[in-house]
């Protein structure tokens, strides 16, 4: 698949969990399905801002979003996509899961400069408290990816977010309600404008 450059910064958006691989679960809910809701949400927002151009990773690749599509395979088939340097920013999306119901909050990930994992974090604590939610739990910023220390080498132009525990009533009722799903994708646009210098003014 061949993407067109346009003269927007191209976002693209990576849902945790592919085709059966449902990640974390409690109850009903699964990672899978929370991060794709979460991720398709901040693809439509940032779309509608029209400020950069959005696509999930499945799209870039032009696959199904819930196809079978293993992390090895797809770094690799993301990595080669990206030859040309087409990706400006890159966010992998997980939900947290534990045995203890007490932890809770964000975690950003990132491989180089500090900055970027500041301002998504500050961005979405920030959102939230406009919302009466909170999110800061004390899980901060660390310097390590899951499993892929770093994933497409963008280095400074890509994180992992992870908004939330599955496990914790309270970040659940975040990330599974539309009011909570709606305020997590204003605040990682926010986070990007924040990271790419775009005013939103």
């Amino acid at each position: 698949m061949i993407y067109m450059l346009n003269s927007k910064k191209l976002i693209v958006l990576d849902p945790a969990g592919g085709g059966s691989r449902l990640g974390f679960m409690h109850g009903e809910h699964s990672e899978a399905a929370v991060t794709r809701a979460l991720i398709l949400k901040l693809k439509d927002k940032l779309l509608m801002d029209g400020k950069v151009d959005a696509k999930t990773s499945f799209e870039l690749a032009g696959k199904e979003l819930n196809c079978e599509w293993p992390d090895i395979v797809r770094w690799s088939e993301l990595k080669e996509l990206n030859k040309a340097d087409i990706i400006d920013f890159f966010i992998r999306l997980h939900i947290n899961g534990s045995s203890s119901e007490a932890k809770k909050g964000i975690r950003i990930c990132y491989a180089g400069s500090l900055f970027p994992s500041i301002a998504m974090h500050d961005a979405l604590v920030s959102r939230a408290q406009e919302e009466n939610y909170s999110l800061d739990g004390g899980m901060g910023y660390n310097q390590h990816f899951i499993q892929t220390a770093p994933m497409l080498k963008l280095l400074s132009r890509e994180l992992v977010i992870v908004p939330g525990f599955l496990s914790n009533p309270t970040d659940r009722e975040i990330l599974t309600g539309e009011r909570g799903q709606k305020m997590l994708a204003e605040g990682m646009a926010n986070g990007i404008y924040k990271i790419l210098e775009i005013k939103t003014e």
